[in-house]
């Protein structure tokens, strides 16, 4: 806040001249959010700041590599490497966005490519991709073979976290992709459960995961039972705290393989634009953001921050969703063929057994 402070006072009244504001700070501290948001991601909406314009801000970006004229690139890293946290060696070393007590220590937006020599020669997408993969041409999400589970965290007060839906593709592996999300907020139940009927329209949606509170009833109806009159119902989430979480630092840290590309079993679509259909980038700002509760080291600090990605997260990896098989027969179909086939075998061995006692 105090730069948009010194930004009010930037002026003049002199005829083409204009002024600027610079600022310099590592990706790691206090602050560390509000600086990636307004010069790196650009994410700010209209309700959080009515005069923000991405193109008034711009970010020049370097590390120890792009100063090698400068300095003794193996002496300055070595002393880099002996800072007290991964989170630190990230930020300083590689000027990665990162946090102090990072909660999930295992996202990494991209990863970094060594040669041999153990020298950075590149990076490439990790827990967050710019494109969808495709399958025979297609992308995923257009595949019919493709299973999509949705996760729904409800929130409603204008004041507090709003609610999110978050939609995953689920592919061999098994491994999952989060392609999509919506944020609401004052919306009613009826109305919640329109846009995501409209926005899941020719998908293959294998079941809904809700909050827990979206089922609780007093006198009345419950959320869930409302969404359900619109034609979406569900399963209710495992709430499990710690094993929840547990399970998301084991979906982000385990990797399966591609072919021959090793991929980690969780990842996040990045929108090709301010206001793409397809992405997740509240989930993608948010997550890494989460931080260590010092009172419980298994969880994470909740009041005051964005927790509603990391939240249906959670739903989404303990619901227990299994992979998409191509060319899967239907359930109906493969116990007809279970059923005849089992028959058959009867009659074979019958026939075998009066054969035999003919003989």
């Amino acid at each position: 806040m105090q730069f948009l402070f010194i930004g009010s006072r930037a002026r003049t009244s002199k005829p083409g001249l204009r002024t600027y504001i610079r600022g310099g700070t590592n990706p790691v501290g206090p602050g560390t959010t509000w600086v990636r948001r307004y010069f790196i991601t650009k994410d700010i909406t209209a309700d959080e700041n009515p005069g923000y314009c991405a193109d008034d801000y711009e970010a020049q970006h370097s590390t120890v590599d792009d100063n090698a004229r400068y300095v003794d690139v193996k002496d300055y890293e070595k002393q880099l490497n002996q800072l007290p946290s991964a989170a630190l060696r990230k930020a300083m070393r590689h000027g990665e966005w990162v946090m102090e007590g990072q909660f999930f220590s295992e996202w990494e937006e991209r990863r970094a490519i060594r040669d041999a020599a153990g020298e950075l020669i590149g990076w490439h997408d990790w827990h967050v991709i710019e494109k969808l993969p495709t399958h025979k041409g297609k992308s995923i999400v257009d595949c019919n073979w493709v299973d999509v589970i949705r996760v729904v965290d409800w929130g409603y007060a204008e004041e507090g976290n709003p609610g999110m839906v978050q939609w995953w593709a689920c592919l061999p592996g098994p491994r999952m992709i989060c392609f999509k999300e919506w944020v609401f907020k004052l919306t009613l139940p009826a109305d919640v459960a329109k846009e995501i009927t409209k926005r899941s329209l020719g998908m293959k949606v294998r079941y809904t995961v809700m909050d827990t509170q979206m089922f609780a009833e007093h006198e009345g109806p419950s959320v869930g039972e409302l969404m359900a009159r619109e034609g979406i119902s569900g399963i209710e989430a495992d709430k499990e705290r710690e094993a929840g979480w547990l399970n998301v630092h084991t979906w982000l840290r385990e990797t399966v393989y591609v072919g021959t590309t090793e991929v980690p079993r969780l990842q996040f679509l990045k929108p090709r634009y301010p206001g793409d259909e397809l992405g997740c980038p509240v989930t993608i700002r948010s997550l890494p953001q989460m931080v260590v509760n010092p009172k419980n080291p298994s969880d994470m600090v909740t009041v005051g921050v964005e927790d509603e990605g990391a939240d249906d997260t959670r739903y989404a990896v303990m619901s227990r969703p299994g992979a998409s098989v191509e060319n899967e027969a239907p359930r109906e179909s493969q116990w007809i063929r279970d059923h005849i086939t089992k028959k058959t075998r009867q009659r074979s061995r019958m026939g075998a057994e009066n054969t035999r006692r003919s003989a």
